[in-house]
C-alpha cells in the first residue's frame, strides 16, 4: 500500500491488493450472493468427552484442513512431528453435509454510524473520491 499512495475507497484497496506479490494475487470481492446462514453442527457429546484434551485456540500453532475430510488436524507445538485429529461434527452432518441457505438481504450498518464516519473522513479525501458521502 505504501507504493500506491493514499487509499481512499474500497476500489483503491482492491487495486493495492492485486498489485501485491508482483500481481500474483487473485482478489475476490464478496457480494451478497456469497453469504450463507451457517448452522452449528458441532457435537456437544464429542466436545464433552474430549474436554480434558481439547486444545484452546491460543495453544494451536498449526491447523490443517483437507478437502473432502470433515475433521481438522492440529499441532500445539512447532516441534511436534505428527498432528492430532480434531473431530467435532455431528454424525448426520458427516454423512451428508447440508448446504446452508443463502442470505438474500444485505444488512449494512447504522445510518448514524455512516454519517459519523463520512463527516470525519471526507475532509481528508480528494473531492473526486467522495461519491458515497
Amino acid at each position: 500500500m505504501k507504493h500506491s499512495g493514499k487509499v481512499c475507497d474500497f476500489q483503491d484497496f482492491i487495486n493495492c491488493v492485486k498489485k501485491a506479490n508482483a500481481g500474483k494475487v487473485d482478489v475476490k470481492e464478496i457480494s451478497g450472493d456469497d453469504l450463507f446462514a451457517w448452522k452449528d453442527f458441532t457435537s456437544k457429546q464429542k466436545l464433552k468427552t474430549r474436554s480434558d484434551s481439547m486444545p484452546y485456540l491460543k495453544d494451536i500453532v498449526k491447523l490443517t484442513a483437507e478437502r473432502g475430510k470433515t475433521s481438522l488436524m492440529y499441532s500445539t507445538n512447532y516441534d511436534q512431528p505428527a498432528s492430532e485429529e480434531l473431530n467435532f461434527l455431528q454424525a448426520k452432518c458427516v454423512k451428508k453435509f447440508p448446504m446452508p441457505d443463502r442470505i438474500n438481504k444485505v444488512r449494512g450498518f447504522n445510518k448514524a454510524k455512516k454519517k459519523d464516519i463520512v463527516e470525519k473522513l471526507c475532509p481528508l479525501m480528494p473531492a473526486n473520491r467522495r461519491g458515497f458521502g
